[in-house]
């Protein structure tokens, strides 16, 4: 199972510099567009709630989702001062109020953790149900063609601090028939040059393809407003992307 909680306890340092809050940034720039009067966001899958975080303090009213316990019990942690920042297990995801939600958030390739069209198809019906009238979404993937045209790499990244340095290696393993990456880590911790802790999981990742994000959208009950990337929001991903970015809205 992903998520281990050895792994959830070192995942905000394996991701220390990423931009959480220019993401946030670009989330607010898509409000502003296209419904300026959000006021609730759902963040589902919203893990340790690095992107909950910087938007409570936004004043947004946050509902966050998350089926891993590991992940969630950092989460509330982290947010347990913010009062306008509500935390369910996945289990739980029917005590938020149908027709109640602005915008709903599904980054850090959450999208991609969904292996099967059941779990997508469950997805998106259960955002269509919470989200109001030309309620948003925003999600990320692993695009397609860029995984395909630049291949799964064997990976290394470090994080050292203190005397304590963090070590995780990534040998991925591609499936081409289902469209899913295994992407096999070893994650090494270290304590002054001694080795304390070793262990390994596997993260399973599909990567999709316009079309068939296009049409679940669409059977959904969605219209797509923007298909880009982070670095771009209104120009199309191409195969030198390895992830995608959509904006769409409830019709």
């Amino acid at each position: 199972m992903p998520f281990s909680r050895e792994y959830s306890s070192i995942y905000d340092l394996l991701y220390t510099n990423k931009d959480y809050h220019g993401e946030v940034d670009l989330i607010e720039q898509v409000i502003t567009k296209y419904k300026p009067n959000v006021r609730k966001i759902l963040d589902y899958g919203c893990g340790t709630g690095a992107h909950a975080e910087p938007l409570a303090l936004k004043g947004y009213e946050i509902f966050g989702i998350d089926k891993n316990p590991n992940m969630l019990a950092i989460a509330e942690q982290k947010l347990n001062n913010h009062k306008n920042v509500h935390l369910y297990n996945a289990s739980e995801r029917r005590a938020i109020d149908l027709g109640s939600i602005d915008l709903c958030i599904t980054l850090f390739d959450v999208l991609s953790y969904m292996n099967r069209d059941e779990e997508l198809e469950d997805y998106l019906s259960y955002v269509g149900d919470v989200l109001t009238e030309k309620g948003l979404l925003i999600f990320d993937f692993w695009y397609g063609p860029g995984v395909i045209n630049i291949g799964p790499e064997k990976r290394w990244k470090e994080y050292e601090e203190g005397g304590k340095k963090l070590i995780r290696l990534t040998n991925p393993v591609h499936n081409h028939d289902d469209c899913v990456v295994a992407s096999m880590h070893e994650v090494l911790i270290f304590d002054r040059n001694t080795l304390t802790n070793r262990f390994a999981e596997r993260h399973d990742m599909r990567y999709f393809f316009k079309s068939e994000i296009f049409v679940r959208l669409k059977i959904f009950g969605f219209e797509v407003l923007n298909f880009g990337t982070w670095k771009d929001l209104y120009t199309p991903p191409t195969v030198t992307d390895w992830s995608a970015l959509v904006v769409a809205r409830k019709v």
